[in-house]
């Protein structure tokens, strides 16, 4: 990779943390408390990384209010609280943040879930501090796939779209840092797997260590 960024923005979930457990049981939480329709664990994880408002309109069926919704999307991340322990770690995560850290490349998050789970489940995989920004999804008018998000997260660190990179494991990812005129990678350990080799990033990586590689290219003879 030839590529000389100044910044990298991350997704969160499937992407830096293994969330997939921690989503899916507050979804089956929310939809059992309020007798929706059932949906199975493989229809529920593909929705992950839209807005959360925009799940529960899908998966609520009676529910049409704009009040109906935001309670639904309340018991989710109240239930979410409670529930930081069943955030996992990926491999290889924090040491790449923490060595790119300490080279002084910036990094921020632009994330579809809301602030107040965001940051206990950064804490929770010890990598909360590595960030200079982080935008989650009430922070924005227009969720993924749309650049804002990116734009507002690449404004705050002073960095010019062309010169970034937007890093996530769903075709929502990709389609952002494409919409913000961004490089972007995919990842191929989240919930979406290899398919994100599908998704047209301008990379693809299979470990995070790989990363490094970006900004520390190898010598040439």
């Amino acid at each position: 990779m030839e590529d000389n960024p100044r910044a990298f923005i991350f997704d969160v979930d499937g992407t830096l943390i293994d969330t997939e457990q921690y989503i899916v049981s507050a979804f089956q939480h929310v939809i059992a408390q309020n007798n929706l329709e059932y949906q199975d664990s493989t229809r529920l994880r593909s929705l992950i990384g839209m807005p959360l408002e925009q799940i529960y309109k899908l998966l609520a069926g009676n529910f049409h209010s704009t009040d109906e919704i935001e309670h639904l999307c309340g018991q989710h991340v109240d239930f979410q609280k409670e529930k930081v322990h069943l955030v996992r770690e990926y491999p290889q995560v924090r040491e790449t943040l923490a060595h790119l850290h300490s080279r002084g490349v910036p990094m921020g998050i632009f994330t579809s879930r809301r602030s107040p789970s965001v940051r206990p489940t950064l804490q929770q995989a010890g990598i909360d501090s590595f960030f200079d920004v982080i935008i989650t999804g009430e922070q924005v008018q227009n969720g993924k796939p749309h650049p804002e998000g990116l734009l507002k997260a690449l404004s705050q660190l002073q960095v010019a779209p062309s010169e970034a990179f937007m890093i996530g494991d769903t075709d929502l990812d990709i389609m952002v840092g494409k919409n913000a005129s961004a490089k972007t990678i995919g990842v191929s350990w989240g919930m979406r797997g290899r398919d994100v080799y599908n998704y047209d990033a301008d990379y693809v990586i299979d470990s995070m260590d790989q990363l490094i590689s970006l900004v520390i290219p190898k010598t040439r003879p």
